[in-house]
């Protein structure tokens, strides 16, 4: 059955889904899936429709599409500000799922745009500074008032952000510039 699981979750990246009439099946969908799909689909009619039976459902349905999760709290922040209804949402994923660079580059861009306090705003900041220039692969900021414990934001080109708290007493900022060299070397050896 994992061709007919396979077809399911095809049909959802096309924005559809699959739902029994009857002895058949069809395809609920805003715009037609591809001949090609539709072909697959006729093919594996009988094989869906067990499926469909095995489960006492009359509409089969892929399970929900999640984007990757260096991406999920940019996406969260930019449909949040930018008042995305579950519609908007749902498509930006679909389409996201399938354009992965491109997707990225552009929650990267919007996100580095918002202007914001804290953790959102450090991590924006070293993200916007990977997008201003594409031949960095390692951007930082450290933000220290003197007062309270420093803050670190790291981003890492095509991985994601970490951000982490120093303990005043072990913070030392003339060392921070190597350990942060130190510590990228060591994540690209350790790289697949």
């Amino acid at each position: 059955m994992s061709d007919a699981k396979e077809l399911i979750s095809e049909v959802a990246r096309h924005g559809g889904r699959l739902v029994r009439e009857g002895k058949s099946l069809s395809v609920q969908a805003d715009t037609p899936p591809p001949d090609e799909l539709l072909d697959r689909l006729r093919a594996h009619e009988a094989e869906l429709l067990l499926m469909l039976r095995d489960w006492r459902a009359s509409a089969i349905e892929a399970p929900p599409v999640t984007l990757p999760p260096d991406m999920s709290a940019m996406f969260a922040r930019v449909a949040d500000v930018y008042g995305w209804d579950a519609h908007d949402r749902e498509r930006f994923v679909r389409w996201a799922t399938q354009n992965i660079r491109e997707s990225r580059q552009f929650l990267q861009t919007e996100s580095a745009r918002l202007a914001t306090q804290g953790r959102v705003g450090r991590c924006s900041a070293v993200m916007g500074q990977l997008v201003a220039d594409p031949s960095l692969n390692v951007a930082w900021t450290i933000s220290d008032d003197g007062d309270t414990d420093p803050w670190v934001a790291i981003a890492v080109r095509d991985h994601g952000t970490v951000e982490m708290s120093i303990p005043r007493a072990k913070y030392d900022r003339l060392a921070m510039p190597k350990l942060i060299d130190r510590l990228v070397a060591a994540a690209r050896e350790a790289a697949p």
